[in-house]
């Protein structure tokens, strides 16, 4: 049985955020996957590098472990035993804001 690179899924799309964490989803449009590979760039290094593979029909991925109000841009492709699709389109998100606790000294009369 000869088996066919499977197509690219759809271009991801945001499901959530937390200071720390991305949470994005994206459409399996393929029937014989292995699974989907997620490619990651920060904008510091020079392109997309290999972040983490996901299982069969698994179509959604948390990046955990990001500090906050932090840009990211992430692309997916899927795989199986004949090779990799092309990536999709990219998804930008930003994790939420930093949250500062505010400390309170004590008022010194004189």
């Amino acid at each position: 049985m000869v088996c066919h690179i499977p197509p690219k899924p759809s271009t991801p799309y945001e499901i959530g955020v937390t200071s720390s964490t991305i949470t994005f989803g994206w459409d399996d449009r393929s029937s014989n996957e292995t699974g989907f590979n997620i490619y990651r760039w920060d904008g510091a290094a020079v392109d997309f590098v290999y972040l983490d593979r996901t299982a069969v029909n698994v179509h959604r991925y948390t990046d955990r472990n990001l500090t906050c109000d932090a840009q990211q841009w992430y692309k997916i492709t899927a795989f199986n035993d004949s090779g990799e699709s092309a990536q999709t389109g990219w998804l930008e998100a930003r994790t939420a804001a930093c949250s500062h606790t505010a400390v309170y000294l004590p008022l010194v009369l004189k």
